[in-house]
């Protein structure tokens, strides 16, 4: 029979990735900035609040939300305004070679 660690251990081990979690580069959004922009997209285009919030913050940064979902959020926004927020996992390798090409000087090959 498995031991259960007590929850003392647990908090114990835990705290090591609690500070590797601080020192990592991730950032933190406040949802709340991002949801009238999130309603308009939800509404506008039938996407679930929750698809629409990262399409609102990939919006705010002039970026591109990266999904293998194609059922629905691209689908959704297929022929919208906000089709440009997201990209199929499949044509990451497309967009990098895209983003090299933009900002390699004149002349560079990527």
């Amino acid at each position: 029979m498995a031991e259960v660690p007590s929850r003392g251990t647990r908090q114990r081990s835990g705290a090591g990735y609690v500070e590797k979690f601080n020192n990592a580069p991730v950032s933190l959004f406040d949802p709340d900035s991002l949801m009238p922009a999130a309603v308009e997209i939800a509404f506008e285009t039938e996407v679930i609040i929750y698809d629409a919030l990262f399409l609102a913050l990939a919006d705010s940064f002039q970026t591109v939300v990266v999904t293998a979902d194609e059922r629905s959020l691209l689908k959704q926004t297929r022929n919208t305004a906000y089709e440009r927020l997201a990209v199929h996992l499949s044509d990451v390798e497309e967009l990098l070679r895209e983003l090299a090409e933009d900002r390699a000087e004149p002349g560079e090959q990527t």
